[in-house]
Order: C-alpha cells, then structure tokens, then sequence
C-alpha cells in the first residue's frame, strides 16, 4: 500500500491577480500615505527660540515626542495592514485588516490636526528647557538664573514658535490612508469570501450566453 500524502494548509501568499481599480486606488494612497506619514513622524515638528538668536533655536522632531512616536507607529500600521490585506483570502480578515487601516489612517490624522491647533500654545520659548540650557551657557551663569532671566530675554528681542512639516506630512498621510483604507474596506464589501473581485475589463458582456 503506498504512502498518503498528508493534506497541508497552504500558506498565505501575495495575492497576485490583476486588481480592480478601486482595490489599486485603495492600495495606492495608504502606501502613499503611510510613507508621508512615517517621513512627517520623523521630521520636524516645531522649532522655538528667540529673534535674531539663531544660536538658541530649539528644534523638536517627532521621535522626540509621543505624538511623533505614534504617527510612526500608524505609518507602520497602515502599510503592514494594506499588505496582509493582499494576502489573506477570507472576506472577514480583510475586512478586519481595511478596517485597521483606516483606523490607524484616522488616528495619524487626528494627532496631526490636533498638534497643528495646539502647538503655538502649548510650545513658547520662555517655557523651553533647551533654550534655558543654551542661554546659560552663551550668558556663562547658572542654568536657573538663565531661565529666571529668559522672559526679559524673550520681552526684549521677541521669541518664535514655527511649526514644522512633519504634522502637516501627518495629516496629509492620515487622511490618505484613511480614505485608502475606506475603499479597501468597500472592495472587500464587493467581493465573496476567498474570490478576488474581477477587474472591469473581465466582467460579462451582453453578447455573451448566461
């Protein structure tokens, strides 16, 4: 009697069939947005100081603060996301995986909305501890003195408060990943458990026999 080959599962691999176009434009903008919104998390985010004071110039880049930190974790999520999307085949993992795209999407969106409102209030060169340490060491006295001393410094020449790209990027980012995310999610909706929806050009035309 010969040997039974035993049945094994198959792996998940890249679904390769040609995409329909809402699929493909689904597909596009998250990793458009995704790569935004990771370049945006590691970008500059704001920078405070003081007029004609270059030297006092405190930059805060993304990775420096939570909001950064998880915009980046967005990015990441949307890309890995739309891609497991591509290579499970039951209609409700992919649904789950769309759905966890745009939310990630949303959420990229709203910390970037969020910081762009809030940043000329919550970040002021008289509150900026790096600017405090380096006015101490161009004034050549005690760090606390140089922070007493900097609202004079601050009253006298004029501080800043700019806000970088990396929100803006995040924004940008988010929302594109979102709306990719939506019309994954809608392409899902379309198709039967474990059948790729036909592109445009492969569905029935009137001639042929049904």
């Amino acid at each position: 009697m010969g040997c039974e080959t035993p049945v094994m599962e198959p792996a998940p691999a890249l679904d390769a069939s040609r995409p329909s176009p809402l699929r493909l434009t689904g597909f596009l903008l998250t990793v458009v947005g995704a790569l935004l919104a990771g370049i945006g998390a590691v970008g500059t985010w704001v920078t405070v100081g003081i007029s004609g004071q270059g030297q006092l110039d405190s930059v805060t880049k993304g990775t420096d603060i939570w909001e950064g930190k998880v915009v980046l974790a967005c990015a990441a999520v949307m890309l890995v996301g739309v891609l497991v999307t591509r290579m499970v085949h039951g209609r409700g993992a992919r649904r789950a995986f769309a759905a966890l795209v745009a939310m990630a999407g949303l959420a990229a969106a709203g910390i970037g909305a969020w910081f762009l409102a809030t940043a000329s209030s919550n970040y002021s060169p008289v509150d900026s501890a790096a600017i405090a340490d380096k006015l101490a060491q161009v004034l050549d006295e005690p760090t606390d003195q140089a922070a007493a001393d900097l609202q004079k410094v601050v009253d006298k020449l004029g501080g800043f408060t700019t806000i970088g790209t990396g929100p803006k990027l995040a924004l940008l980012g988010g929302v594109l990943g979102l709306v990719g995310g939506i019309l994954v999610l809608m392409w899902t909706s379309r198709t039967a458990s474990g059948t790729p929806e036909p592109a445009e050009d492969d569905a029935p035309t009137g001639s042929e026999t049904v």
